[in-house]
């Protein structure tokens, strides 16, 4: 049987050494549970598998680089389809994946040019970094709804995908996951999605449309750098980070409306967007920008100084604290380092940001000593006082001493004409 290659070749857990390299077909006996890691490794003129019921795990590299193998069936008794299990399986087109199933590891498939379709039963649980790399013929994906983990690469360089849908159990769209996939047309992304992590829709350059749902916390690194196509992109109000170069090469988007909770926006995020004619900010924000609005700095080249200062201003409640300011020397001092922002290089915003939250707190600092000074000093004048039995006296004496001590002693240090 070992010497003829036409001859059915019957597994019951042989080593691995024992097995010819020359088999064309395979029965996995039913009294095996697991297939040894590489039992069929190379076995490159494979054509034919059957696997029983019964089996319970197919082992890591088990078929990897048969070249002949066209199609598999996965019996409902397998749990898990170990790393790199059909990995350079150059021939294999279909794959049937039954319940019961539950993991997918990395690289399973990776590397299989041929194989058009995949459906994940109801029951897989986690589908492995690179399971499905560089599957350039895979048109039709349908993830379950139980479906838990995507990891990082799953789909990459997929370039016959057209559509996905990312079920609401995902809460990470993982680090290139989608990345060169560049016929993806239709992404729907579902509520319960919590980040995209970096490099996920990177280069996927027939993508036009993208609405975030109002669970996204996260837009990381590049995640849609290079997606020349994309037109449309609708940020909802739950987003808070906009990672650096997150939309970087976007050459055809034309309008971005940054939501109010966004309070990090990384450097160069919508570089090379040279479309990108209209940035909305929160209406909190550009009234209180001065006269010169975050829209007319973008207008005028100056986009990463409107992003950082709109992401300043939010995180820093920086209106709702000016707006509390009683000295109007300390508001105007305010407003003109405001005012200056647009002039400042790029490079010094940060520290430059920094120095106005900083004017801020030592203004509130010197208020709270205020009332401090003042509660001090009238309890004090009260104690002292000879009139003690009149409460009309003490409240005499509380306004006699915010008068004549509190303001011309304390309350000037709010008036100063100039930044200490």
């Amino acid at each position: 049987m070992a010497d003829d290659p036409t001859t059915v070749f019957i597994y019951t857990g042989q080593l691995t050494s024992c097995i010819p390299k020359n088999i064309t077909h395979v029965r996995v006996d039913s009294t095996v549970k697991v297939i040894a890691e590489g039992a069929f490794l190379s076995c490159e003129e494979l054509e034919s598998v059957e696997l029983n019921e019964g089996l319970e795990s197919v082992g890591k590299m088990t078929f990897e680089r048969c070249r002949s193998l066209v199609q598999i069936t996965i019996p409902a008794s397998v749990k898990v389809i170990g790393s790199k299990a059909f990995m350079c399986c150059s021939r294999l087109v279909n794959v049937q994946l039954n319940e019961g199933l539950v993991s997918i590891e990395s690289d399973a498939f990776q590397l299989c040019p041929r194989l058009k379709g995949i459906l994940l039963p109801s029951t897989v649980k986690m589908v492995g970094q690179g399971a499905f790399h560089y599957c350039c013929n895979l048109v039709n994906v349908q993830l379950n709804e139980e479906l838990k983990s995507i990891g990082a690469d799953v789909f990459q360089g997929c370039n016959s995908l057209q559509r996905i849908v990312i079920p609401s159990t995902i809460d990470v769209v993982s680090s290139a996951t989608f990345c060169n996939c560049n016929r993806l047309v239709d992404v729907q992304l579902n509520e319960g999605l919590r980040t995209i992590d970096r490099w996920a829709f990177q280069r996927c350059a027939s993508l036009r449309s993208i609405i975030m749902p109002s669970t996204l916390k996260i837009i990381a690194f590049m995640a849609f750098d290079g997606c020349t196509n994309l037109v449309n992109v609708h940020l909802n109000e739950g987003l808070k980070n906009i990672g650096k170069d997150a939309f970087k090469n976007c050459a055809s988007l034309e309008r971005v409306i940054i939501p109010s909770n966004v309070n990090v926006i990384g450097y160069d995020a919508f570089n090379g967007c040279h479309r990108l004619a209209v940035v909305e900010f929160c209406r909190e924000i550009e009234v209180f920008v001065t006269e010169s609005s975050l829209q007319t700095w973008w207008n005028h080249g100056v986009s990463n100084h409107a992003l950082k200062t709109s992401c300043f201003l939010l995180e820093n409640r920086i209106a709702e604290r000016v707006a509390s300011m009683q000295s109007p020397k300390w508001r105007l001092a305010i407003d003109d380092m405001l005012g200056c922002i647009p002039s400042i290089d790029i490079f010094k915003m940060d520290s430059y940001l920094r120095s106005i939250s900083s004017k801020l707190t030592v203004y509130e600092k010197l208020k709270d000593i205020a009332t401090l000074l003042e509660l001090a000093l009238w309890k004090s004048n009260s104690q002292n006082s000879k009139t003690k039995g009149s409460l009309r006296a003490r409240k005499i004496q509380r306004v006699m001493c915010g008068a004549d001590v509190i303001i011309p002693n304390v309350l000037s240090f709010l008036m100063v004409d100039r930044w200490t």
